[in-house]
């Protein structure tokens, strides 16, 4: 599986999130994963950070 995986950022797009957001996580996302993460792991942490963490990943969710 690629973190980058084209399918899933066009459903999330369709679902109304913005590109700042998507590229905000694939981002975060990529960068875990150079430190070792795996993707699966990278995405979770990075979910994980916009569910409370994070008020950068929350801002940008919320921009339309």
């Amino acid at each position: 599986m690629s973190i980058f995986n084209h399918s899933r950022a066009l459903s999330e797009v369709e679902e109304g999130i913005n590109l700042t957001h998507l590229f905000q996580e694939f981002i975060l996302s990529g960068v875990l994963v150079g430190q070792g993460f795996t993707p699966e792991q990278a995405i979770e942490q990075v979910e994980t950070w916009e569910k409370g963490e994070s008020k950068l990943l929350q801002a940008s969710k919320a921009m339309k």
